[in-house]
């Protein structure tokens, strides 16, 4: 078996707008939100075959299970329709070359992801499946229990 529910980290959500949709699932859901990586910041992407630099605004939850929110970025795969859809499913990978041949040869097409010029230094990136969901593969460089406490260090999100 390839991706391991032990291995399930996240569930990524793309939004209109961010500081809505954090309002509500704070009502609907008592989640704490991180606000370090809600500044938006330009990143390279490698889209397809092209390296395109990307700003967009992001949230992540304190509590588990993990809900990252994304505000939608149009011309990108953080697009969004009927005013947010669950976009992605992040696992765990020790090899992400491997885990990506893998699922690849189970019928997913590489989307986009870390536009690291070495294919082996790439941490993560996005598949997708005509018949399933969008798999984020998020190479292990830390333990999930450090990048959890990484994200419980952030201050809360202040919504207005």
């Amino acid at each position: 078996m390839l991706l391991r529910g032990a291995e399930f980290y996240k569930i990524g959500i793309v939004v209109d707008d961010l500081t809505e949709a954090v309002s509500r699932y704070r009502e609907l859901f008592d989640y704490e939100w991180g606000d370090g990586a809600t500044v938006a910041q330009p990143f390279p992407v490698l889209i397809g075959d092209e390296i395109r630099t990307v700003t967009n605004r992001a949230v992540i939850t304190r509590q588990k299970p993990r809900i990252h929110l994304i505000e939608a970025t149009p011309g990108t795969p953080w697009e969004v329709d009927r005013g947010g859809q669950v976009h992605h499913l992040a696992y765990w990978v020790e090899e992400l070359q491997e885990a990506a041949r893998q699922i690849t040869a189970q019928g997913y097409s590489f989307e986009c992801g870390d536009a690291a010029e070495d294919p082996a230094a790439r941490t993560w990136g996005y598949y997708t499946h005509p018949h399933g969901p969008r798999l984020e593969l998020m190479r292990r460089t830390t333990t999930p229990e450090e990048w959890d406490a990484r994200l419980d260090s952030l201050a809360p999100f202040v919504v207005g």
